[in-house]
């Protein structure tokens, strides 16, 4: 019974392959900097494959175990950070779909402009925007993840939302 298990358990690097960006963005999203959300990124998967074996997530487990081991390394890593460093530069660096140099100047200044504003929300906000956004979670997903039904996440995430529509309506 042991073996099936462990035979039904998908290959960690398939595991890797499928979450690795959507758990980057996550981080980028919570920490506002390319290097320390690779870092974090990074990390998340070490933590994920020591502890693939052991505790064995199904399906329907994985994608929360994942999502909670990365909000988790990416608020510990904030805590010991005492400045911020480069803001989105993996954002930055992708080419943009326009040639025209106005349009690419003014999509950047709103981008930085609500980078600003989201490092102004209260730190469950960030959370629950770069879960919906950053990640790209259902809010059946960002509920199960942060323990709330499925109704109250997304009440929560929009309540997140239109606290930094707000802000960017008071420019």
């Amino acid at each position: 019974m042991l073996s099936a298990h462990v035979a039904d358990l998908p290959p960690f690097e398939d595991v890797y392959t499928e979450y690795a960006n959507r758990i980057f963005r996550f981080c980028l999203w919570l920490l506002h900097d390319s290097e320390a959300a690779e870092d974090v990124t990074a990390d998340t998967f070490m933590a994920a494959y020591v502890a693939y074996e052991r505790v064995r997530p199904g399906p329907d487990a994985l994608q929360p175990w994942l999502f909670r081991i990365a909000k988790n390394r990416a608020l510990n890593h904030r805590r010991g950070l005492r400045r911020l460093g480069r803001v989105l530069g993996a954002l930055q660096r992708r080419p943009m779909a326009s040639t025209d140099v106005e349009d690419t100047v003014e999509v950047r200044q709103e981008l930085d402009q609500v980078i600003a504003d989201v490092a102004t929300l209260a730190q469950r906000d960030r959370l629950l925007i770069g879960l919906r956004c950053g990640a790209e979670l259902s809010y059946a997903e960002i509920g199960q993840l942060l323990g709330l039904q499925e109704v109250a996440a997304r009440t929560a995430t929009y309540r997140a939302l239109e606290r930094l529509r707000e802000r960017g309506a008071r420019r």
